[in-house]
């Protein structure tokens, strides 16, 4: 026997920290490229928006009424009821969903 193996097996505390790291070692040995498989992807279905659709808008985690003012590629600009146009804003359809009556709407009486 090796000295190393020796020293091993006559202590029982150093046993003890060697058998985890000889099962951590083996367990990583074993975890081949084949068994860490990509997680796929997750895609967002384009939602299908024109020109003055009524819709509600996701802005940091509130939903707000709005209105589809253009749409460019795979970009709706949008504006909030009730606030200025300078309030516009170019999203993706993962931040919209058909309107509620639960979303907010801005203060602004001529909207």
């Amino acid at each position: 026997m090796t000295r190393m193996f020796k020293s091993l097996t006559a202590n029982p505390f150093a046993r003890a920290l060697h058998l985890p790291l000889v099962a951590l070692l083996t367990f990583t040995a074993l975890a081949t490229p084949a068994c860490k498989k990509k997680a796929p992807e997750v895609t967002t279905a384009t939602a299908s928006y024109a020109a003055g659709d009524k819709v509600d808008v996701n802005w940091k985690g509130s939903w707000w009424k709005g209105e589809v003012v253009a749409v460019k590629g795979d970009k709706f600009r949008i504006h909030y009821v009730g606030w200025g146009a300078n309030w516009d804003e170019n999203v993706g359809a993962d931040r919209l969903r058909p309107p509620t009556a639960s979303a907010k709407r801005g203060s602004n009486p001529k909207d």
